[in-house]
């Protein structure tokens, strides 16, 4: 129910089994009803479709989604790999024929508020069939993205979506592929745009270094912000959602970039703040940054953890 935050992290599916019944595939990432959800070069993966057997499942498994979510309020996704698992195939042995599974979604957000900037989604394949005349129901590849419905609020910046193909029939041909970006009553926005990257360095000692890592274009005017808690606030012509609740400490200028090949490295030093060893603070960080064309656009979001840097 409440604000989920992951860095770094892989998030691997569990694949549909057999038993009375094919079992579905899982996700790699089931979002329900969760407010605000931040996943920053993560890796996701749905489980493989089962395979059936005639006549105990007549019906194969459909793929895992990559990240599946419903009943909340937003996802941003930031530099992430997500891709949907492949279907399952039909296994006729003696008796009738019977489709091949569909392949999972790397993103399924029916109704919900989705920002999708700088990542690979990879729909899964669809399985194969034995059935002589096609079936449209089954035999399809997965979406890059599906967000069904008229809530439906998509935004897609500087992202690569690769389709699921369809699987193979008896009678001949595939089923229908995948739709790369399928909302097709909601709103959808695919910003012109390069996602631009920011990363802290890893939990931090009292009295060590602090890493601040920027990805961009030569030219932007890099600020950073801080705060203790997050939130989500769409800011649609400025490219991005803005994640950092208030008190925000900032902005606290880095520099323009100048190296051609659009990165920004910084080192600052972490000062003795008197923490014990049960003493921590976690900091969200995030660049708003003014390109040299003068458009505002905003940056992945980051967190770190200073810690008592006591030996």
């Amino acid at each position: 129910m409440g604000r989920v935050w992951a860095e770094d992290c892989h998030f691997p599916g569990k694949n549909g089994f057999f038993t009375i019944g094919a079992m579905p595939a899982s996700p790699g990432v089931r979002i329900n009803a969760s407010s605000d959800v931040v996943l920053v070069r993560c890796t996701a993966v749905g489980g493989e479709g089962v395979d059936s057997f005639f006549p105990y499942a007549p019906t194969p498994g459909r793929g895992g989604e990559g990240v599946a979510a419903s009943g909340l309020g937003h996802v941003m996704l930031h530099e992430c790999t997500l891709t949907g698992g492949p279907g399952g195939d039909f296994v006729g042995f003696d008796g009738g024929p019977g489709p091949g599974g569909n392949g999972g979604d790397a993103v399924s957000a029916p109704g919900g508020n989705v920002l999708v900037s700088g990542c690979t989604l990879v729909g899964g394949d669809a399985g194969s069939g034995d059935e002589p005349q096609p079936n449209p129901t089954f035999y399809r590849g997965g979406d890059g993205i599906e967000a069904t419905g008229a809530g439906a609020y998509v935004r897609v910046c500087d992202s690569s979506l690769v389709v699921g193909a369809g699987g193979p029939q008896l009678g001949g041909g595939a089923g229908a592929s995948g739709v790369a970006l399928n909302v097709p009553t909601g709103t959808k926005i695919q910003y012109s745009g390069m996602h631009r990257s920011f990363a802290v360095s890893g939990p931090t000692p009292e009295n060590t270094d602090l890493t601040l890592t920027y990805q961009g274009l030569p030219g932007d005017l890099v600020g950073v912000y801080v705060s203790l808690s997050t939130t989500a606030f769409p800011l649609l012509f400025n490219q991005g959602t803005w994640v950092l609740d208030g008190p925000v400490l900032g902005p606290y200028i880095v520099g323009t970039v100048s190296d051609p090949s659009g990165e920004l490295e910084l080192v600052f030093g972490v000062p003795d703040f008197g923490f014990g060893p049960d003493d921590a603070v976690v900091l969200y960080e995030q660049v708003f940054l003014q390109a040299a064309n003068g458009k505002l656009i905003l940056s992945s979001p980051s967190t770190h953890v200073i810690v008592d840097g006591a030996p």
